[in-house]
């Protein structure tokens, strides 16, 4: 029974870890959100300059004393700033082909298209 417990744990850690939502209070000021999600609801507190982890997954988190508010999903990082919630543009990686890359070449000579 224990071995089961461990290895439900071991698979279900993983995926909660990359599918949470996390929120960055970047103001110096404490705000109380209200944190949606399906059919449920959380009031909760960030406090300044801090990282906490909104939900799960898919929600909608407001700022109770602006009434700003955005949606967010799977691996968002949502960002607070000035009062305002933004999303944290990310950046997929992606491989390169080295047969892609070109060369630079040197000792190019650039001229000015500016007129003297």
């Amino acid at each position: 029974m224990l071995k089961i417990i461990i290895l439900s744990v071991a698979i279900l850690l993983p995926i909660s870890i990359f599918s949470e939502v996390t929120i960055v209070n970047k103001d110096s000021v404490q705000y109380k959100l209200f944190i949606e999600k399906d059919n449920s609801a959380e009031h909760t507190v960030i406090n300044a300059n801090t990282t906490a982890v909104a939900c799960q997954s898919n929600c909608k988190i407001l700022i109770k004393q602006n009434k700003n508010f955005i949606k967010a999903k799977d691996k968002d990082i949502i960002i607070i700033k000035d009062g305002k919630l933004k999303k944290k543009l990310q950046i997929k990686k992606k491989s390169i082909d080295k047969e892609s890359i070109v060369p630079i070449k040197k000792d190019v000579k650039v001229e000015s298209t500016t007129k003297k």
